[in-house]
């Protein structure tokens, strides 16, 4: 472990904590719509989404790590999580947050497992724009966090 590696670690954490503040204060509102464009997702599906989306992130900063690119340059963002969506679409509020807390655990366990140079490595995103381990991290916590902000702002809820 590195002082980078605790201070993602630390800024996983927060993010997470401040997640789990918002979902626990959902009550029955989760097919409550958030967004009006876009994917039109609902709480539920953002919930899918974020759980899915930290799983398939860490897969490929695994993968970029190892030396490897999975994300082609033709990759569409949106059309995987219309896609996804889709998939998932029965997916209860349960199983992903059950999910998230093992992909979570799972990604703070790797974390520990990198050095500063692992951090370094770059590749692809699913957005297309080539960053550092260490932004994909990064990504991560702010995704989380900026979704779920979303989620309050529309629910009025105080995290």
């Amino acid at each position: 472990m590195s002082a980078k590696t605790d201070l993602l670690k630390s800024r996983l954490e927060n993010s997470r904590a401040f997640v789990n503040r918002v979902l626990d204060q959902v009550g029955d509102r989760w097919e409550t719509q958030v967004y009006e464009d876009g994917p039109g997702w609902n709480v539920r599906q953002i919930l899918v989404h974020v759980a899915d989306s930290e799983t398939g992130l860490m897969r490929t900063a695994k993968a970029i790590v190892a030396g490897e690119n999975p994300v082609p340059p033709d990759f569409d963002i949106d059309r995987y999580n219309a896609r996804k969506t889709e998939k998932t679409a029965d997916t209860t509020v349960e199983q992903a947050r059950a999910s998230m807390a093992e992909s979570h655990a799972a990604l703070l366990q790797w974390i520990d497992t990198l050095n500063d140079e692992d951090l370094e490595k770059e590749g692809r995103h699913p957005t297309l724009l080539i960053f550092s381990v260490e932004k994909f991290i990064k990504i991560m916590s702010a995704h989380q966090r900026d979704h779920l902000t979303d989620v309050a702002r529309k629910l009025n809820i105080t995290a």
